[in-house]
């Protein structure tokens, strides 16, 4: 969105062909999170976002893919400056569960909720709401 909360329209060539499940933009406005799904599974990708001098987003940096392990993808949130949580499943889990992903690092899952359907975060892994 610009300053004055407009929505921009912003490209994202590389989720062509993929459905988007969730977005997240981070709270310094420049990164975004996205999990999706496609041909090649589900993912996790975080992409850094290129703005004009107005402050206006343009365009999305070349993304990375994150969390290889999750086998079902849901609802993406920033938890901090570079911890995502990510609703997902992976082959050893029945159902989905919150997860810790690290850009860069590692995925961690918490423990289970019943029911679980989507996530929200205030600051830091303490302020994640499942």
């Amino acid at each position: 969105a610009r300053a004055d909360g407009t929505a921009v329209q912003v490209e994202l060539p590389w989720l062509m062909g993929r459905t988007v499940v969730a977005l997240a933009v981070s709270a310094d406005g420049a990164r975004v999170a996205v999990t999706s799904t496609g041909p090649e599974g589900p993912a996790v990708d975080v992409a850094e976002v290129a703005r004009l001098e107005d402050g206006t987003p343009r365009q999305s940096g070349e993304p990375l893919r994150l969390a290889p392990a999750l086998v079902d993808v849901g609802t993406v949130t920033w938890v901090d400056e570079v911890t995502l949580g990510v609703l997902g499943r992976t082959e050893s889990q029945a159902a989905a569960t919150a997860h810790l992903v690290e850009v860069g690092g590692l995925t961690s899952a918490l423990p289970l909720v019943d029911g679980a359907v989507g996530l929200a975060a205030g600051r830091g892994e303490r302020g994640l709401y499942v």
